[in-house]
């Protein structure tokens, strides 16, 4: 096993709490979508991934684990009065204001990252969210903390699980794939990592994913990236 020498995070799930940060997210943005509608508001949501409860989602939905893109793809079969394109931009403005408004930490992001970089390691986010909305959300979380890399899917590197942020991550830091490790809570983070050929895949059960689900693709998994420092000291000898 080579030494560890950079660590990309996915965001939702991984560093700020999912259900917590997107419900209410998603929810206001649905309702805006549907003109204060809250029958269709629940249709539109329900149709995408939240579960009945209102309060989860459903693991590899749309909502969960999908583009923006392909929310409004999903999101258009409700709205039809909706260009998909004018839609899209609805929904980026939407998702990006609050989801910086929404944000819960699942960990002292700022303190967090200034330990792991206080270890000589670089550290990326790799979302399915949008590029804008992660660095407004990363910037509103990481005060004097900094990040090396942040893409989302219009990056221009293609969306997971495909491998192009990884592979960006790696270059523009200039590490070999096995020095780094991934750090997700769902099959979509791990299986970008797996062909990118990263190092380490650590899956973490603070997201929407089964433990059945992550072990299918991680090498670790941990409660939540609280449990990092242990598992990234073993690496590190």
């Amino acid at each position: 096993m080579r030494k560890i020498k950079g660590v990309l995070f996915d965001k939702d799930g991984t560093l700020i709490n999912f259900e917590q940060t997107w419900v209410p997210t998603y929810q206001a943005a649905a309702l805006t979508l549907s003109n204060g509608n809250p029958k269709l508001a629940k249709d539109i949501l329900h149709g995408s991934g939240l579960h009945k409860d209102n309060t989860t989602f459903i693991a590899g939905s749309t909502l969960a684990a999908g583009t923006n893109n392909e929310i409004a793809k999903l999101w258009s079969r409700f709205l039809p009065h909706y260009t998909q394109a004018d839609l899209k931009k609805e929904i980026d403005s939407l998702l990006e204001e609050g989801a910086v408004t929404n944000a819960v930490e699942i960990a002292d992001t700022e303190n967090f990252f200034l330990y792991l970089s206080s270890l000589g390691l670089k550290l990326g986010v790799a979302t399915n969210d949008s590029e804008n909305s992660a660095v407004q959300t990363m910037t509103s979380l990481l005060g004097t903390a900094k990040v090396d890399f942040v893409a989302g899917f219009d990056s221009g590197y293609g969306g997971k699980p495909g491998p192009g942020m990884f592979t960006a991550f790696c270059k523009t830091v200039k590490i070999n794939p096995q020095e780094v490790a991934v750090v997700g809570d769902n099959p979509q983070d791990l299986e970008m990592g797996r062909r990118g050929g990263a190092g380490q895949l650590i899956g973490v059960s603070s997201g929407n994913s089964s433990l059945i689900e992550l072990e299918a693709y991680a090498d670790n998994i941990i409660d939540d990236i609280n449990s990092l420092e242990s598992i990234l000291n073993g690496f590190q000898k």
